[in-house]
């Protein structure tokens, strides 16, 4: 192979092999005197090997517990190397032949482990490389390499014990039993009736490979199916709807073989670099409909002259616009999210991210069936989802890490920031609602890199409906976890969704109610403010300052939405004043365990006026001297003033007349007129 030749393909590949070092290698190894000139240029190599590890693990889609084993290791081999180079040591251990040759071995050991990482987590090399049974010998194999090459080396391995080798062990057959079950079930065209991955995937893969390589040869004679104009026909029966977007262009809906299809009005250029980007698009487009759950393209056509794109139509249009025009019942939202899952996973398995996932981006069939698109290659914008314009629309279902994304620093979006997003697409799906509604973007932003997530709090359910509820609260909660490698794997969360949809099916169910007939987060009866409550012009006026202002003039109905809106939104102050209204039943509505939930949260989180509430209303016995206190501590008066009575008097807890003292002092700072009369009577100058 020529050296021109062997540094294409590493380019193309991204990876570097000990093959291309050991001819230099060895013809260096025996000038003994120029031992660090020759073993430099594999202690690169082994790093160059580390970061494709690393890279290849960040997108692992499959088997995370069989990576996660490997990167323990490549980890340790990784902190070894280091402390090889910072050393200096290899110029006195590797001048010999021999010794080379053992790290030599070692290199290659971890470029093994690399490539079965790389196949082992991805659906297209798993099934086109392992079994059950090979995977384990293949694994133990790479292991007991690793081990063998760290001691031959005289590395230290922490994790090599007969505990680690049981966590591994576990790990392992978890991986295997999860993926037997997942290719059981996935469904979707993922799998040929031969059990073998989809020939589309392949062909996906290759035409975007194609399309994303910056030097590679577009086809010329590549192009999307061409319909004649004459061949889309009006609806014989035409409806308000048949014409659909606010602004243009339109979306028109015609017929094409019995199909009821939308034509989207889209220019494309027919000669030039940029048309053979876009006919690649639609050949990759059109692939996709293999996919019962991608939205299915047709082809390109004409209508009035002007060019279309040929769409399958949408009778409900997006899910977006299905829950805010009606109720989707809890069975049939299991049922939309499984198939959703089942959409991503094809198009992951294309190594396609969407960029974009969220209800709008769900089209939605008569049949209930949900279509995944506006992504990359339905959209033509290449873009589109990484300008920072684009940024501000998408915020509420962003990833933190994403979020750090500046127009001077861009942040690689990845299959994790996709599961983040997905999570955030559940729970819009079972709230019904926009998440953060009432915030805006930099809000937003500061919101949820500090931690911050939308609350889920049901409404009143069947014993049915609260047991997908408590799934689908897992399954988001594991979807949007701060930290990217604590999320789930694509893989896990259709397994779980898969698990629910078979315990609750959606036969002889109704799956559609009117608009406001479920209690989804409680705000029917009692327990939250309904959103229609308020406008978007009085959304201003709903600051928590505002509440207080309508609660002093006694404007309670008001004051109650400010609070609720704000509790919502995670301010702690305006839990505790929310909690307060419903004990007291200020706007019509009585809960006191909703209460005492509420306040004890803005207790916990470090409200003192919460604490004294929670302590002297809800708290028992055991808790009473700990939230007062808390509260006194945090310079509430009132509770300065009865935590120094307490103490004087021996209440509660035995009399230490110090203690008191310090407290009533506290408050009369405070200016607490009765804790100044009590240490008046005392002779105590608190000013001394």
């Amino acid at each position: 192979m020529s050296s021109s030749k062997k540094k294409e393909n590493s380019s193309k590949d991204v990876k570097v092999t000990t093959e291309d070092y050991i001819t230099s290698g060895m013809k260096m190894i025996g000038i003994v005197g120029e031992a660090s000139q020759n073993f430099l240029p594999l202690i690169s190599t082994a790093f160059v090997v580390i970061n494709e590890v690393n890279q290849i693990y960040e997108n692992a889609k499959y088997n995370i517990n069989i990576c996660d084993s490997l990167m323990d290791r490549v980890n340790a081999a990784e902190a070894n190397i280091k402390t090889l180079k910072r050393r200096n040591e290899y110029n006195k251990r590797f001048r010999e032949k021999e010794n080379y040759m053992t790290f030599l071995k070692f290199v290659t050991v971890l470029e093994n482990i690399r490539d079965f990482i790389k196949n082992v987590s991805s659906l297209q090399g798993y099934k086109r490389i392992f079994t059950s049974t090979n995977i384990k010998e293949k694994f133990e194999k790479l292991i007991n390499d690793f081990e063998s090459s760290m001691n031959d080396l005289h590395f230290t391995l922490s994790i090599n014990n007969e505990e680690q080798r049981k966590i591994d062990q576990e790990g392992l057959d978890d991986d295997i039993k999860n993926m037997q079950k997942f290719l059981e079930k996935i469904e979707g065209n993922i799998l040929d009736q031969h059990n073998a991955i989809n020939t589309v995937l392949h062909e996906v893969k290759i035409l975007k490979d194609r399309l994303d390589d910056p030097k590679g040869n577009p086809d010329k004679n590549i192009k999307a199916n061409e319909i004649a104009a004459n061949e889309l026909e009006n609806p014989p029966h035409g409806k308000p709807d048949d014409i659909r977007g606010t602004k243009e262009p339109h979306v028109v809906k015609r017929i094409y073989k019995t199909n009821e299809v939308a034509c989207k009005f889209k220019e494309i250029p027919d000669d030039s670099d940029e048309s053979l980007r876009i006919r690649t698009q639609l050949a990759i487009l059109g692939k996709l409909r293999d996919s019962p759950y991608i939205v299915n393209f047709f082809g390109l056509s004409k209508v009035d002259g002007k060019r279309v794109m040929v769409f399958e139509w949408a009778e409900f249009g997006t899910l977006k616009e299905l829950y805010e025009n009606k109720d989707i019942a809890w069975c049939a939202k299991v049922q939309l999210a499984l198939d959703i899952s089942r959409g991503l996973t094809f198009l992951h398995s294309c190594e396609i991210l969407h960029h974009d996932i969220r209800c709008q981006n769900i089209l939605i069939t008569k049949n209930l069936v949900p279509k995944i698109y506006n992504f990359k290659y339905s959209r033509l914008d290449a873009d589109a989802t990484c300008k920072m314009n684009n940024t501000m629309e998408i915020m509420r279902w962003m990833a933190p890490e994403k979020m750090k994304q500046t127009e001077k620093k861009q942040v690689r979006y990845t299959f994790k920031c996709e599961i983040f997003s997905f999570g955030m697409l559940l729970w819009e799906l079972a709230f019904e609602k926009l998440p953060y509604k009432y915030m805006e973007a930099e809000q937003i932003k500061e919101f949820v890199m500090k931690g911050g997530r939308e609350r889920i709090c049901w409404g009143d359910e069947s014993p049915s409906n609260k047991e997908i509820q408590k799934g689908l609260e897992k399954v988001i909660k594991d979807a949007w976890q701060h930290e990217s490698q604590l999320r789930s794997s694509l893989q896990i969360i259709f397994l779980k969704l898969c698990k629910l949809a078979l315990k609750y099916t959606i036969l002889d169910k109704p799956l559609l109610f009117p608009d406001g007939t479920l209690d989804l987060d409680g705000s029917k009866y009692n327990l939250t403010l309904e959103e229609d409550v308020i406008s978007e012009t009085d959304i201003r006026s709903m600051t928590f300052e505002a509440g207080l202002k309508a609660h002093k003039k006694e404007d309670k109905k008001k004051a109650w939405e400010c609070f609720v809106v704000n509790s919502e939104l995670g301010k702690t102050t305006a839990k505790y004043w929310q909690g307060y209204y419903l004990n007291k039943g200020y706007a019509g509505i009585k809960d006191s365990e909703k209460a005492s939930q509420l306040v004890k949260e803005a207790a916990d989180d470090g409200d003192s006026d919460a604490q004294l509430y929670y302590a002297f209303t809800f708290a028992n016995p055991d808790s009473f001297m700990e939230y007062l206190t808390k509260s006194a501590d945090g310079g509430n008066t009132v509770a300065q003033h009865n935590l120094g009575i307490m103490y004087l008097n021996g209440k509660i807890q035995s009399a230490d007349e110090e203690l008191g003292l310090k407290y009533l002092r506290l408050a009369a700072l405070n200016q607490h007129e009765e804790s100044r009369e009590i240490l008046k009577t005392r002779g105590i100058d608190i000013y001394k």
